[in-house]
């Protein structure tokens, strides 16, 4: 009965803990990460705008009346 009451307190304490963590925001990126980010960025900026373009291309040859 001692024993069982000893890890019902221990499982209480360390719930009780568990409950209490930490309410920190999660860290900002850094630098080095958002600077790869912003990269991603342009690359997918420039390869949409080639797209586009072979897209206009192509529809011009498809159909040669229109603009």
């Amino acid at each position: 009965m001692n024993k069982s009451r000893t890890l019902s307190a221990a499982f209480l304490v360390s719930l009780a803990l568990a409950a209490c963590g930490s309410r920190q925001q999660p860290a900002q990126p850094d630098a080095a990460y958002s600077e790869a980010m912003q990269k991603a960025r342009d690359v997918e900026a420039t390869l949409q705008q080639q797209k586009d373009n072979l897209d206009r291309t192509l529809q011009q040859a498809e159909n040669p009346t229109a603009e």
